[in-house]
């Protein structure tokens, strides 16, 4: 039988088959096709449209998606819990995936979560190693808005992509038993978890151990907030301003407040609305305490951008916290007053975010912002020192 002719045949299949499966590898491998929108959300974006060209390419597709990408698929009964989840919890989705979903040959757990009376409404896929900030975006949001976990039920089924149809799926490997179930384990109060598939017994005792452990208490999440501000601290007078930072992004993170270099996101306030009882801050509010962690981070970090002459990000910084307090204050934010929470730490914001401007050459912005520093700080001989430095000459 003759061939069909050069422009009817179908190229790809006149590869070799070791540079066809690099070609599908490249298609179908979620982590080889990552996009980023300009508000920073990651996206996977796979092409599965690949496996309706024939037979040959729809099986080694096939077998390409399940040895690259070990997918979870969720359910929620939220309709627009998608957009919430990429846009205001940063978790990396799976794009042109709607094929994929409702395809349990592909996935090794599925993640259902149930409210009374309502069905699953929005369904998405994610990688394993997405997972754990699914899980944190999850915990986070129960804490700002208390209750929510004790309206929901969940149920998680470990399913064995590798398996053939006709036969009964075997457990998954122990590791990926406890990569795909861990996670779960900061998810605290809900009104009824169920485990189904085949499972090791262990790594579920082990699961189910850590989720009867209660998450950490205002108490202990803003003490260690202070541990990693005091090492920050610590790594400023070892003149390693870049360990420095990454100090202070931890130290944010221990009070609920994600920082991804510009991006900044507050979350749990009604968790820190109590009065601390015990440890280094007993007797006192929760949200003053934390307030004033925020304020002294902030003028920590515009320093060690300060030290790595990085005078955007310390101008950024600086000026997005003065900015937020005028916008609440108006024209009394840039007064001095001595009840005002961190006072020598928000002094401190208004002379380095001078001092970034100065960097720039935006000497006005400078001066203004200097005059505020005196006012906060009359006796601050470094703060004296600039404004002659910066003073306009006649």
């Amino acid at each position: 039988m003759a061939s069909p002719p050069y422009h009817e045949r179908n190229l790809l299949l006149d590869l070799p088959p070791e540079l066809r499966a690099l070609i599908l590898n490249e298609l179908l491998t979620a982590t080889s096709n990552k996009w980023v929108r300009e508000d920073k959300c990651v996206f996977y974006k796979l092409h599965p449209e690949i496996l309706r060209v024939n037979k040959l390419l729809s099986i080694e597709g096939r077998e390409v998606l399940r040895r690259q990408n070990t997918l979870v698929r969720i359910e929620t009964p939220w309709p627009q819990a998608e957009e919430h989840v990429a846009v205001d919890g940063h978790v990396p989705l799976l794009m042109s995936a709607s094929r994929l979903v409702d395809r349990c040959s592909i996935v090794s757990m599925s993640v259902q979560i149930v409210m009374a009376d309502a069905e699953p409404r929005s369904k998405f896929l994610l990688l394993v190693k997405d997972l754990s900030v699914f899980c944190k975006f999850w915990m986070f949001s129960d804490l700002t808005y208390p209750g929510l976990n004790s309206n929901l039920s969940m149920t998680l089924t470990l399913e064995n992509p590798r398996t053939p149809e006709p036969q009964v799926p075997k457990a998954l490997p122990k590791s990926l038993q406890t990569r795909l179930l861990q996670p779960f384990a900061v998810i605290k109060n809900l009104q009824s978890l169920e485990i189904r598939g085949p499972r090791d017994a262990d790594v579920e005792a082990a699961f189910r151990a850590d989720l009867a452990v209660p998450n950490s208490s205002p108490e202990e999440c803003l003490e260690k907030c202070f541990e990693y501000k005091k090492k920050g601290n610590e790594e400023i007078k070892r003149a390693d301003p870049a360990a420095a930072l990454s100090c202070y992004t931890h130290a944010f993170g221990a009070m609920h407040i994600i920082v991804n270099g510009c991006y900044r996101q507050i979350w749990a306030d009604s968790f820190y609305d109590v009065p601390l009882t015990g440890g280094m801050y007993d007797g006192r509010d929760g949200s003053v305490v934390r307030l004033e962690l925020r304020i002294q981070l902030v003028a920590n970090v515009t320093l060690a951008y300060l030290n790595l002459e990085s005078w955007h990000e310390a101008k950024f910084w600086g000026m997005r916290s003065i900015d937020m307090m005028r916008d609440n204050l108006g024209g009394a934010a840039d007064e001095p007053r001595d009840n005002f929470p961190a006072r020598d730490s928000w002094a401190k914001i208004y002379f380095r975010t001078a001092l970034a401007h100065k960097g720039l050459g935006e000497m006005s912005e400078a001066r203004a912002l200097l005059r505020i520093a005196q006012a906060w700080l009359p006796r601050d001989e470094v703060v004296k020192k600039e404004v002659a430095a910066c003073a306009l000459r006649l």
